[in-house]
């Protein structure tokens, strides 16, 4: 027997214990999904179609979309979106590229229905909490969203676009319901304005006898850094110190961190969660530091059981300056800068350029936070 053939029976042995593991703990669960998909994919194998394969072509039809949890009308499927273009976005709504997205895909909702054109979003849940009905309610009432969403919890759509959990994809129909272009959003200005002229180029060809202007084209730009994701719960740490961490035990942990970023002295005492870190006790000695580069910096976080309550914001060892907020962030009547934490969402805690360190401190215990998100800047660093 070769060292490939035993490799390939070694990985997929380890792909079945995660397939059993998962069916056994949580078949729910976006990160043990995660995880089921990340194995398959480091042997090769494909979910869908059964065989071995690195990667898996795009599909030519639009997916089939879930019959249950539509939100703005629906449900929808192949018959009622035939003889429309359809745009489909595919997000989860605490990846920081969906909430520049969604407003301007709403804009097209505007703009466009009355050439025909259906703007339809599908919800990818990244947490276990982004499962709940209410989440995606309060997420389009936030950002004015009135074009049709469906949930997708168990992220088939995902699946028949061959797609992974942490991209934001736009896919373009025509009105016969095959695929004209799939994208994934990286820089949204330019990644969405390559799909407007796709979807204008449709509208013109179906309707040759209105003046359509062309739309203007996307400026040239090479592919910059992506937005980076640092996951805190257990089940989604594959190294650095929170690995191999007790689930619901507080502990501390004060090793080096590094995922795509620098990290800086870590957590005193949390309890770890399969998808979060939940402060064992409020005060400013319990924290999050981290050191980091990047434009912007949210954090995915959920309040106590008890209600809502704030989370601090050090930069630096020093409160937020006002042209350092994050679009969630305030002061207070001393100057101190905090967020409200009042629901399970992703907030934008500060912004600016250069490398710092980030400390974020609960005022309560039961405080969770998900994840950590660094928005890259728009191009290449200053020089020194």
């Amino acid at each position: 027997m070769t060292k490939r053939t035993k490799g390939l029976i070694a990985g997929i042995v380890v792909c079945v214990a995660a397939v059993t593991l998962a069916l056994l703990l949580s078949p729910f669960s976006p990160a043990l999904r995660r995880q089921v998909r990340n194995a398959f994919d480091r042997v090769g194998i494909d979910l869908r179609s059964g065989t071995g394969a690195q990667e898996a072509s795009a599909p030519d039809r639009l997916p089939a979309l879930p019959a249950e949890g539509w939100l703005n009308g629906g449900p929808l499927d192949a018959d009622s979106l035939r003889g429309s273009i359809v745009v489909l976005a595919v997000f989860s709504d605490t990846h920081p590229t969906a909430l520049e997205a969604l407003p301007q895909l709403e804009a097209w909702h505007e703009a466009y229905a009355r050439f025909g054109v259906r703007i339809v979003g599908v919800h990818a849940p990244e947490f276990a909490f982004a499962t709940q009905p209410e989440v995606l309610d309060r997420l389009a009432a936030r950002l004015g969203l009135s074009f049709p969403i469906v949930r997708d919890p168990s992220l088939q759509v995902l699946a028949a676009l061959h797609s992974r959990d942490d991209e934001v994809q736009v896919v373009v129909a025509d009105a016969e319901g095959r695929v004209r272009a799939i994208r994934s959003l990286e820089n949204v200005g330019n990644d969405l304005a390559g799909v407007e002229s796709t979807v204008r180029a449709l509208i013109a060809a179906r309707h040759p006898e209105i003046p359509f202007p062309e739309a203007p084209a996307a400026a040239a730009s090479a592919s910059g850094p992506a937005v980076r994701t640092l996951r805190l719960g257990a089940s989604s740490v594959l190294e650095g110190p929170l690995r191999g961490a007790v689930v619901g035990k507080a502990q501390p942990f004060t090793a080096q961190f590094r995922f795509e970023v620098e990290g800086a002295p870590y957590v005193p005492y949390p309890v770890p969660r399969p998808e979060g870190l939940e402060a064992s006790k409020g005060g400013a000695a319990q924290f999050v530091a981290i050191r980091y580069d990047a434009a912007r910096v949210g954090v995915v976080a959920s309040p106590p059981p008890v209600g809502a309550s704030r989370l601090w914001i050090l930069r630096d060892e020093a409160w937020l300056t006002p042209d350092a907020l994050g679009e969630d962030a305030r002061l207070d009547s001393r100057g101190a800068s905090y967020v409200d934490v009042d629901a399970s969402r992703l907030y934008r805690v500060t912004r600016g350029t250069g490398e710092h360190v980030l400390k974020l401190s609960p005022e309560d215990g039961g405080l969770t936070l998900h994840a950590l998100t660094f928005e890259p800047r728009a191009g290449p660093p200053p020089d020194p």
